[in-house]
């Protein structure tokens, strides 16, 4: 992940606060993309699966 551009009152409080800040971040990105996934995957098991492939490429590109 790359670092956020914090605003200086945040970065005012300390590179405590700031690392675990963009910890929580990174926590909060991953927990979205893992979710995300889940919901594809739930998703295209309603697709029938001789075309699965096509349509995955279509919604990710």
């Amino acid at each position: 992940m790359d670092p956020i551009d914090l605003p200086s009152g945040i970065r005012a409080l300390g590179p405590d606060a700031v690392a675990r800040l963009q910890t929580l971040v990174g926590q909060a990105e991953q927990r979205q993309a893992d979710e995300a996934e889940a919901a594809l995957q739930t998703a295209l098991q309603l697709v029938p699966w001789p075309v699965r492939g096509i349509v995955r490429k279509v919604l990710l590109g």
